[in-house]
């Protein structure tokens, strides 16, 4: 404290600052209580100085890096003996599963109507389609043009001209006979016989059929018709099952695409079982 002789009284010192709390110069009788606001500021400052410094925060680098490194260890620790439980490294579980996919195809040869096609043609057509299908007309226009005539290409019924690239196999949702042998007039696909039950196991088989054939059948359609299903009668795989739009989009290079991917399955299949 400080005389004012003008004032005749005491007045405070200016350079003493008080504090709230604590300890240090100016802590005592003239120290001020600790407020909320004082409390509050304090944890903030101190939650920021944690997210700087934490590794473990949400938002830090450190701790994702942390975790997917872990991850990865632990992640080859279990992957590792779990496979060598069962005899198998990575590669030959692939190599396994794509054995037990070749298989399951080869029930192919199940289908007695379609030994001709397998045996003497190296790519095999499957067409589902029916004459009373609007949407089959487009897709039976374009393999006449591409495919229909004399073409040397074109497995036919006459079995003197010897094994060619492709074979067209009709699958029929036609309604009559009538119409089924009005469709395949004038074409030189080969057809399962209207009468034949395989026509309906193939629809089951590729989960492929008319929608009013869905409750007959009982099954869950993959595909609907048209559908033009590319096989390699080899290894009886599927090249594609959307040869429909190949023949739309690359004309007489559609065969051309799939001997080309048919090189590639048999290449693959050779790799997996070597």
């Amino acid at each position: 404290m400080e005389y004012d002789i003008h004032h005749n009284t005491y007045m405070p010192n200016q350079n003493i600052i008080q504090r709230r709390g604590g300890s240090g110069p100016g802590v005592g009788s003239s120290a001020l209580p600790i407020t909320n606001q004082d409390v509050a500021l304090q944890n903030g400052k101190n939650r920021k100085q944690n997210i700087l410094v934490s590794p473990y925060n949400r938002t830090s680098l450190i701790r994702w890096v942390i975790l997917i490194v872990t991850s990865m260890v632990i992640g080859q620790l279990i992957w590792k003996p779990i496979l060598s439980l069962f005899g198998l490294t990575t590669q030959q579980a692939h190599i396994s599963t794509s054995r037990r996919h070749q298989i399951s195809i080869r029930q192919l040869l199940q289908f007695t109507e379609l030994s001709y096609a397998l045996q003497n043609s190296d790519l095999m057509a499957l067409y589902f389609a029916a004459s009373w299908c609007p949407m089959s007309t487009p897709v039976s226009t374009d393999l006449d043009k591409v495919f229909g005539g004399n073409n040397d290409n074109i497995l036919t019924t006459d079995s003197s001209r010897g094994r060619k690239t492709l074979s067209i196999v009709y699958i029929s949702s036609d309604k009559t006979l009538e119409e089924y042998n009005t469709y395949l007039d004038g074409r030189n696909w080969l057809a399962i016989p209207f009468d034949s039950p395989e026509i309906s196991q193939l629809k089951r088989h590729f989960s492929t059929c008319a929608h009013r054939e869905l409750k007959e059948l009982g099954i869950d359609r993959k595909h609907e018709i048209p559908t033009l299903i590319v096989i390699d009668t080899q290894s009886q795989g599927i090249i594609t099952t959307n040869g429909a739009n190949d023949v739309d989009q690359l004309g007489e290079k559609a065969l051309n695409h799939w001997i080309d991917m048919q090189k590639w399955i048999q290449e693959t299949a050779a790799q997996t079982t070597s």
